[in-house]
């Protein structure tokens, strides 16, 4: 299983790069704002000497038609070798198969996001596949398991449909626990924060560092507060 790091920041992705795990990164405008981005064509930009390397996946800012999608795509391919992420509806509900069909008609990588189920998945996605196109199946994990819900289902759903040049990408990572389940489930790829990515690289404290680390934190609280018997 590899890495994809969610991040907007250039820093991120020369830094992490030079780890074997991780493959590339996944990047959209929420994400981008909320790092500090105000323009978003320089944002792409910036990240487009990376793409001739690493799998750089770019969403199209806006989701509310799929003639928007397209033109947003072919805006984003004209300044690099990204791979497109185009959600798997609109934000009406309605199939994107109009606009993914035409971009695999044209050999373009593409990373279909914000997957709840494998019913989501258009059929007519599965007819241009097996023919050379590669496809990431981004499964919006942590979201699922907000919800209640276990995300490993979904895979193995997903993974029942018998695609070829399907990667199953477990995405909206929560935690390092998730990413044991993401590799557990069988996934090819998990996006995650640079910071998580450190945290499941790092060397992991023993059960002992953590019980000593959560009863001086009950400790200070006790001294902070005066909770004295």
């Amino acid at each position: 299983m590899k890495f994809l790091v969610d991040t907007a920041m250039t820093a991120d992705i020369k830094r992490l790069a030079g780890q074997d795990a991780v493959v590339g990164s996944t990047s959209n405008a929420k994400i981008a704002m909320s790092q500090g981005v105000i323009d978003y064509q320089r944002f792409v930009q910036e990240l487009a000497p990376y793409a001739d390397e690493l799998d750089i996946s770019i969403s199209p800012p806006r989701a509310d038609s799929n003639e928007q999608l397209l033109t947003d795509a072919r805006r984003i391919l004209s300044l690099g070798a990204f791979r497109i992420k185009i959600p798997v509806c609109t934000t009406s509900g309605a199939s994107t198969a109009e606009a993914i069909v035409p971009l695999l008609d044209d050999g373009v990588k593409l990373n279909v996001t914000a997957v709840m189920s494998a019913e989501q998945i258009d059929q007519r996605l599965f007819n241009h596949l097996g023919t050379g196109h590669t496809i990431m199946v981004s499964l919006f994990a942590g979201r699922l398991r907000d919800a209640g819900m276990d995300p490993s289902v979904e895979v193995r759903r997903i993974r029942r449909l018998g695609v070829p040049g399907v990667a199953v990408v477990w995405a909206s990572t929560r935690d390092l626990q998730a990413i044991n389940d993401a590799d557990a489930a069988g996934c090819d790829y998990v996006t995650a924060s640079a910071a998580l990515i450190d945290g499941y690289v790092a060397d992991r404290p023993t059960p002992q560092d953590m019980s000593m680390s959560v009863l001086r934190s009950f400790e200070e609280a006790a001294i902070t507060g005066r909770l004295f018997l």
